[in-house]
């Protein structure tokens, strides 16, 4: 039996989170405590290999992040029937509170020393497949396509797939022809899921699957999006920013200015965050298949382009 079967014959699995790029697993044996994952067949080896490479980097310099155990071979996986099989060490602590603004600011912190240090790292070669990190135009078009054959035969959402589609060519430099701004090789997926806390302070930073290049404001408006959303009611869309969340990330971001990364002004993170809305529509109705569903993110959607214009203002005002 490969090691990693027996390992996960005796293992307790992680439940939280998606199983569609693969399963996780916290191991333990004679030598501690470990972290298994097991990746879907469809993941690139080649992503995979950028991402043990970034992750030796960033601990290289002492940055938080769960550490390879290399196999015998010396290699930071293996591959076990079309699965790429890691295994980290296991980090013990809480979640992100996102009550909690000391963690908030923490997060802001560590994003900004992670910025940093990937500027002086091999840049990410390609783009992930479909529906992995940053919406680029040929990730939105395989969105676009896939709602609109879930919804040929209805009217009332291939309308909203419209008005969707409005909304995020207006919000692409590509689609008005101007270049992305201030390009850089970002985490992609940095959000409290990924992020581990101990005593106050982030122990580790997670899940660098979604490595890539793109706008530095996107990892900030991802993560705002995720975590300073606040929504209307249960199972909707992000409706408003609650500043005391967006305020504390940010200025943990810029806490280590001029040493670390630059500050990132309101107005560039805010398209960042509405494309990044905008396109959850069109993976909200992918994954629930719901026109009602698709229709109400999309309102919601709307509300939140109001409260982060009055965001934006609001800097200008301070």
């Amino acid at each position: 039996m490969p090691a990693c079967l027996a390992w996960i014959a005796a293992s307790r699995e992680l439940t939280v989170g998606s199983t569609w790029m693969g399963r996780r697993y916290a191991v333990t044996t004679a030598a501690g405590m470990f972290f298994l994952k097991v990746r879907s067949e469809w993941w690139p080896v080649e992503q995979a290999e950028q991402v043990c490479a970034l992750v030796k980097h960033l601990h290289l310099q002492e940055f938080p992040v769960a550490a390879y155990r290399l196999t015998v071979e010396g290699k930071p996986f293996a591959l076990w029937e079309g699965h790429i099989c890691e295994c980290h060490e296991f980090i013990d602590g809480q979640p992100l509170s996102t009550e909690n603004l000391d963690h908030n600011s923490a997060a802001g912190h560590a994003l900004s020393r992670f910025h940093s240090l990937t500027s002086t790292h091999s840049p990410p070669c390609g783009q992930l497949p479909e529906g992995c990190g940053y919406p680029w135009p040929g990730h939105v078009q395989f969105f676009y396509d896939r709602v609109r054959s879930i919804f040929a035969d209805q009217e009332e959402p291939l309308v909203t797939l419209g008005r969707v589609m409005d909304a995020l060519t207006a919000l692409d430099p590509e689609a008005i022809g101007t270049s992305h701004p201030d390009e850089i090789a970002g985490h992609g997926d940095y959000h409290p899921g990924n992020l581990i806390f101990h005593d106050g302070e982030v122990a580790a930073v997670c899940d660098f699957d979604f490595f890539q290049r793109a706008p530095r404001a996107y990892d900030i408006a991802y993560f705002l999006y995720r975590t300073a959303g606040v929504s209307s009611r249960s199972g909707g869309g992000p409706v408003h920013l609650e500043r005391g969340v967006t305020r504390a990330f940010l200025t943990g971001y810029e806490s280590d200015a001029p040493n670390s990364s630059p500050s990132v002004p309101r107005d560039a993170i805010a398209p960042e965050l509405l494309r990044f809305a905008w396109y959850n529509c069109l993976l909200t109705a992918n994954n629930t298949q719901e026109p009602e569903k698709f229709e109400e993110w999309a309102v919601d959607t709307v509300v939140l382009e109001g409260d982060v214009e009055l965001w934006v203002a609001e800097a200008d005002e301070a």
